[in-house]
């Protein structure tokens, strides 16, 4: 339903103006100005008890004295007037509204109460809100400017549409999208997300025939999960470029003033991202720069690219640039060579890249390119160019976008310097083609743009599917305490999972009475639900060879035990393994943020999931910092990448001549993602170590937290 009644918000028929004033200073007055100066056709309502007439229209007390029920309400009142307003909408059966009002969920405590009370609402009466403390709507395809923020060009036939969490950001990109030469399509400021979210507009800009590139600011995912499977199909048809902060705590703590965002751990978000395929950028700039590449040229085919240059230095610096980012610069095919040759000043170099020296004019450059062009070697050119006495930067620019308009091939350019080239590159931006003021920005952008080719070629166009069974038999007495170690092992069992077969005593007395039976060497370990982490206290013997160092061992841990208040402890014993790998295999539910008000649950948001993390294990774990993450589910070949990724790695792959059954720890990972499908009330699962034999893998200590 959300779906459907959301283009209403970009081609409404009647809309009210909820707050609508005389002044052109104040936020009612921008908004209902915007659109009438723009002639858009739908009845507008102005609403203010306050006046009669605004910028020549009739004036209503309230939005039940409108004499139909509009598309679109916009409100633009103090916070404390919202909710009453909202009431009157639901009760004149309004279903579409944007609150701009600001003095919500964040501001803080009080403000969050507030906006649930809006939710409330739009439950009650069906309603689609976006917002509040938003910019509002822009469809520049049809002149309607439903914000306070500065109109677009007049239908625009631009195929970008933009979602941003922020709406200074909003602006800013506008703004520069104007001065740029850059068309948009539509514009929507999110704001708090209280009910319509990135997820509800982008399956609306999925099936939208005006939108062919998808740009995102957010400080906050409304569902994470839904993002990712969602986002995963639509790559495969239109680009997706997010640019998400939070990589810092400092980052953190000021999204989470600046809209109450509560932030999800960057590296599930940076693997979410990249598994779904869409493009990440790090700065607004870098999201202006990759708009230029992905508006302007068609999309890349390879990652070969062929550098033509007047500055050999800048060439090879660019070389390093380029193949940082994932791209080639192979040398050109003997015929192309040879045809350069012909054409070009004997000093010139003909190789990849075309150096045509210090002295070249405009006419080398296009006897270059327009041989480049011609072949079917190279996926993409990137002109350099650095003003010399000789150098003609707006001729150039010329004969650059002459060829570039004739063939279908990825060009860019980057000018290098200040007022000597000034000309030449508003002359390349005036015409679309894509200039960067540097070439490490070329290299990044084409990069990041050949990471999302070669994603949907290698992904398939489908939507996942992964279950959220819960498993009510894996029973704790409190939520998210550690699941019985005999409970945890029959889990294992079920799912093919193997484990170091371990001896219980309950206590240094059974132990005692069944020291014959016991073989060596060992490891002796101390168990009990409320110890976590072994090692920190000091609760692991290894190796153990004979019985005095047993019997010393489990005094010991007998007497931490007691030091502890550890009750009704048990000790365990495992075989000592010599030749093995210590890995640490683990698995966490990204939290879902969801408090109470008036006695009833409120999601706020969704996060992404489980996600398994594998890397190098044993009591080193956090010092070595070398794993590898991803989502769920996990099959072989994630599996097989993940270990790629870790150091570790090489090793289970046989580095000097060792050999470790890594198809075991293979099969253990997939296995283990399987188990979480069938088992999602498992909050996480922490294996560590996993040892990986020359002829097995083994889970060795375990941890399973439950919900």
């Amino acid at each position: 339903m959300k779906t459907a009644q959301i283009n209403k918000f970009f081609n409404p028929k009647s809309i009210a103006v909820i707050g609508a004033s005389r002044s052109k200073k104040k936020v009612g007055g921008i908004i209902l100005n915007n659109i009438l100066k723009e002639k858009f056709p739908a009845k507008i309502y102005p609403i203010n008890p306050n006046a009669n007439r605004v910028m020549g229209l009739d004036v209503y007390d309230t939005i039940l004295d409108v004499p139909e029920i509009v598309d679109v309400a916009i409100i633009a009142v103090p916070a404390m007037f919202v909710y009453e307003i909202i009431e009157e909408c639901g009760v004149k059966g309004v279903k579409n509204i944007i609150i701009i009002s600001a003095g919500f969920s964040e501001t803080g405590e009080e403000g969050l109460k507030l906006e649930l009370k809006l939710r409330i609402l739009a439950h009650k009466y069906q309603m689609n809100i976006l917002g509040p403390n938003c910019l509002g709507i822009i469809n520049a395809r049809n002149n309607l400017n439903l914000s306070f923020a500065n109109t677009p060009k007049s239908y625009s036939n631009g195929k970008i549409s933009f979602l941003s969490q922020s709406g200074a950001i909003g602006t800013a990109f506008m703004d520069w999208a104007q001065s740029n030469n850059i068309e948009l399509s539509k514009f929507v400021s999110l704001g708090n997300k209280s009910d319509l979210s990135e997820i509800d507009f982008l399956k609306y800009l999925e099936q939208d025939n005006d939108t062919d590139i998808i740009l995102l600011y957010l400080e906050s995912f409304a569902d994470g999960r839904k993002f990712y499977e969602l986002a995963k199909s639509i790559i495969h048809k239109k680009p997706i470029v997010v640019l998400k902060p939070g990589k810092t705590e400092a980052t953190q703590k000021a999204m989470e003033a600046h809209t109450g965002s509560i932030a999800t751990s960057d590296k599930i978000i940076e693997q979410a991202l990249e598994a779904s395929g869409c493009i990440r950028v790090s700065s607004i700039e870098e999201l202006f720069n990759i708009t230029k590449l992905l508006a302007w040229q068609p999309i890349l085919k390879g990652n070969n690219v062929t550098i033509i240059t007047n500055a050999g230095g800048v060439a090879i610096e660019t070389i390093d640039q380029l193949q940082a980012n994932g791209l080639e610069v192979s040398p050109l095919p003997k015929s192309l060579q040879e045809s350069l040759s012909k054409i070009l000043k004997e000093s010139a170099s003909t190789h990849n890249p075309i150096d045509l020296l210090g002295d070249a004019l405009a006419s080398d450059y296009k006897n270059a390119i327009e041989q480049v062009v011609k072949s079917n070697s190279t996926d993409a050119i990137l002109i350099l160019l650095t003003p010399q006495l000789m150098t003609e930067s707006l001729k150039t620019a010329k004969f650059v976008n002459e060829i570039a308009d004739k063939h279908h091939k990825v060009v860019l350019a980057s000018f290098l310097g200040g007022e000597k080239v000034n000309v030449a590159q508003a002359f390349l931006t005036k015409e679309k083609l894509p200039h960067f003021d540097f070439a490490n920005d070329a290299a990044s952008v084409l990069g990041k743009v050949w990471g999302w080719r070669k994603n949907i070629q290698s992904e398939p166009n489908s939507r996942l599917y992964y279950p959220t069974i819960i498993n009510t038999s894996l029973k704790v007495e409190n939520k998210g305490e550690m699941l019985p170690e005999d409970e945890a092992k029959k889990l294992l069992n079920k799912y093919d999972i193997k484990y170091l077969k371990s001896d219980i005593y309950n206590g240094l007395k059974d132990l005692r009475r069944n020291e014959s039976k016991i073989k060596f060497p060992l490891v002796l370990k101390l168990s009990h639900p409320q110890l976590i982490h072994k090692t920190d206290i000091k609760a692991v013997r290894l190796p153990i060879y004979h019985k005095s160092e047993l019997s010393k061992s489990a005094l010991e841990l007998d007497d931490i035990a007691r030091k502890n208040s550890f009750d009704d402890y048990k000790l365990e014993i495992q075989p000592f393994i010599f030749q093995k790998l210590e890995l640490i295999l683990g698995i966490n539910r990204d939290k879902d943020q969801i408090i109470t008000f008036e006695g009833k649950e409120f999601t706020i948001s969704k996060g992404f999931g489980h996600s398994m993390i594998v890397g190098a294990g044993g009591i080193y774990t956090e010092v070595l910092d070398d794993s590898s993450l991803r989502l769920l589910p996990v099959n072989r070949k994630n599996a097989m990448e993940m270990l790629k990724e870790i150091k570790y790695g090489q090793i289970l792959f046989g580095a000097r001549r060792q050999h470790y059954d890594y198809q075991a720890l293979l099969k253990m990972m997939v296995n283990l993602s399987k188990m979480i499908e069938k088992n999602y009330n498992i909050r996480s699962l922490d294996i560590n170590p996993v040892f990986v034999t020359q002829n097995d893998a083994y889970a060795v200590d375990i941890k399973i937290f439950v919900d």
